[in-house]
């Protein structure tokens, strides 16, 4: 009896139960099919925003991040490809593209670095007059960059002239001696730039240095960093890495308005979308685009979680062509 027990617990499946298991397996792939076309057309969409996203990229082992190089995204057919993967030193928190969104530039541990995809020429503005900072903002007209540095005994903003060669001396002159004067962001069109002060936001004047802070309604409890202009000047969007309302912001400063868009734990520099409709930030090593007037999300690439894969993060966005460059060994 014992026997006829054990053959009866282990007995054939019965038809119905292997048709109900064919029919959730059916629907779970349509399911995943249908939920990655979605996401594939969305992204292709937001090619009309501006082609390719360039950001940082490592690999996220037991070990800690690994450094792996600059990778490029075409929006228009998911292609990822490496634009400079020979990498040495950590990795840039913040990429920023030139008023023109052609030339990009990063701030590296000896100075900043400006490639040109016209050229294919990557350009070292040596920073040992001046000492080197960890945050980069092109002028208006894209002729000068805007540093946090420090060194012959002074430490603050300094222009910089992004047309100097490796055995020139960039340095154009200081625009403030505040050594709390962080993650400066230039307004497109003006002569006003923005930066962070501890937990803080002010407005400093490129001409006269004078600097005031800003007071923004609702931002009391905020930890405020990493400014971005929108393409017009019209707009901000700033993160808050952390405590129970991180994610990002975007302030009006005509009426000095904070408004959280999305809730994420934002690590390194966002970038708008050229035509000032998305915000590309990283979340937790996932590359994601918010709408800034919607709040409507989309996933450009997909992070680690709390397991090994690639880590992105410090995305910059242009509508040039860097489909020459997209897989470069070098």
């Amino acid at each position: 009896m014992a026997s006829s027990s054990r053959r009866g617990e282990h007995g054939p499946v019965p038809p119905s139960v292997r048709l109900a298991a064919a029919v959730l397996a059916f629907c779970l792939v349509a399911a995943f099919g249908y939920v990655s076309e979605t996401r594939a057309r969305e992204r292709a969409a937001l090619a009309d925003s501006g082609r390719y996203v360039v950001f940082s990229r490592g690999w996220m082992g037991g070990g800690g991040l690994t450094p792996l190089g600059l990778y490029a995204m075409d929006l228009e057919s998911g292609a990822i490809g490496p634009l400079f993967r020979e990498w040495e030193g950590t990795l840039p928190a913040q990429l920023t593209f030139d008023p023109e969104g052609r030339r990009l530039a990063w701030p590296m541990y000896d100075g900043i670095r400006i490639w040109d995809p016209d050229t294919d020429e990557v350009t070292l503005l040596a920073m040992d007059r001046v000492g080197r900072g960890p945050w980069v903002t092109w002028s208006p007209d894209g002729t000068q960059l805007l540093a946090p540095v420090f060194g012959s005994g002074r430490r603050g903003l300094a222009l910089l002239d992004a047309s100097a060669r490796p055995w020139q001396s960039p340095f154009d002159g200081w625009v403030t001696a505040d050594p709390e004067h962080q993650m400066p962001g230039w307004r497109p069109g003006g002569d006003t730039v923005m930066v962070t002060r501890g937990d803080r936001l002010g407005l400093v004047d490129v001409a006269t240095g004078a600097a005031q802070p800003i007071a923004l309604q609702g931002a009391d409890d905020l930890h405020l960093s990493a400014p971005a202009w929108s393409p017009d000047g019209s707009r901000v969007a700033v993160r808050v890495p952390y405590g129970p309302k991180h994610g990002v912001y975007v302030i009006q400063p005509t009426d000095r308005i904070v408004e959280r868009v999305v809730t994420a734990r934002v690590t390194a520099s966002l970038c708008w979308s050229p035509d000032g409709r998305w915000i590309a930030y990283s979340d937790a090593g996932s590359l994601r685009a918010v709408e800034a007037d919607s709040g409507k999300r989309i996933t450009l690439t997909s992070g680690p979680g709390a397991g090994h894969g690639p880590y992105d993060f410090a995305p910059a966005w242009t509508d040039a062509d860097l489909s020459a460059h997209l897989g470069a060994t070098r």
